[in-house]
């Protein structure tokens, strides 16, 4: 079960993937109030345990097996058990803090390339990591020239008044290569979570899809709590839909 809250509503459309950051420090009052923050989370799915760092470029480099691809002031380092649905927990904390981060000025970029080979000692397996900094960047203004796949080619149902604004969201919800992972049936109060299927020769696809899939609860939960009480759980027996994958529901429940 997932607390309700809304927290970046108005930044799910001007945030933006950041490559380039400027010289500005993050102070540590910021990174506190970060740290504040993703730790009074709770992620979709309990019983998983998770935790994060927060790491400036010579330490994220200190773990890599390479240098990350975007050089920013600091990283999100996401970290979780190997557990079933940990991967989408993750893409829902890192999310979280990237639309926390807009509303604080900060950019931020999601990496999946990082490979991590050198941890720091007795920590939890690595998932991903979230650059982020200030930047010269503007924020997105203008939604026309935006890249992602018209809404009906990624729901079902009725999504007219306000599921119609979580579907929105999750339309603008970044995703790895823009692959739009994310499909949404709706049915009744609820609206079912799924992903598209990938072939079992292309695991590294799949891994960026359940964390996709993750980053689009984030905006369900921040767009349908303007309205609803938003809750997360599993569905028995699950929805179906093709060759679709079932991920999760989100229940709209009156506040």
């Amino acid at each position: 079960m997932t607390r309700g809250f809304i927290y970046g509503l108005d930044y799910i459309p001007r945030r933006r993937s950041i490559r380039q950051y400027n010289d500005k420090p993050v102070t540590e009052e910021l990174i506190e109030e970060l740290v504040d923050f993703l730790s009074q989370l709770e992620p979709p799915q309990g019983g998983i345990d998770w935790n994060f760092d927060t790491l400036p470029y010579t330490d994220m480099v200190s773990i890599a097996a390479i240098e990350p691809g975007v050089k920013a002031p600091y990283y999100l380092v996401l970290r979780a058990e190997r557990k079933n649905f940990s991967l989408q927990n993750s893409g829902y904390i890192g999310e979280m803090a990237a639309l926390w981060l807009c509303s604080k000025g900060l950019g931020s970029c999601w990496l999946g390339s990082i490979r991590v080979t050198a941890d720091f000692p007795d920590t939890l397996p690595y998932v991903a990591s979230v650059a982020f900094g200030y930047a010269d960047e503007p924020w997105r203004t203008d939604l026309d020239g935006i890249r992602r796949k018209p809404l009906n080619r990624m729901t079902i149902g009725d999504f007219s008044g306000p599921k119609g604004e979580i579907a929105e969201a999750v339309r603008l919800a970044p995703s790895s290569v823009n692959s739009q992972p994310v499909f949404l049936l709706s049915r009744g109060n609820k609206i079912h979570i799924f992903r598209k299927y990938v072939p079992f020769k292309i695991p590294v696809l799949s891994y960026m899809q359940c964390i996709d899939t993750g980053v689009a609860m984030a905006h369900i939960h921040v767009a349908g709590s303007k309205y609803y009480n938003v809750v997360f759980g599993q569905q028995i027996p699950e929805p179906q839909w093709g060759k679709k994958i079932y991920q999760s529901t989100a229940s709209l429940e009156d506040k």
